[in-house]
């Protein structure tokens, strides 16, 4: 995790391609579906706590 201003930002690879960087390079890596399906969590929950 990394610091951008005040805000944390981490990062992953995703795809067939950075599968095999991933791995020959130890950097993380997330199914393409499951990095979508976290941005769309996280996303519909800051949008609900803005509402509120």
């Amino acid at each position: 995790m990394a610091k951008c201003g005040d805000t944390n930002v981490s990062m992953r690879l995703t795809g067939s391609v950075d599968m095999g960087l991933s791995e020959k390079h130890s950097f993380p890596f997330v199914q393409e579906v499951v990095a979508d399906a976290k941005a769309t969590r996280h996303k519909a929950k800051h949008k609900k706590d803005k509402r509120h």
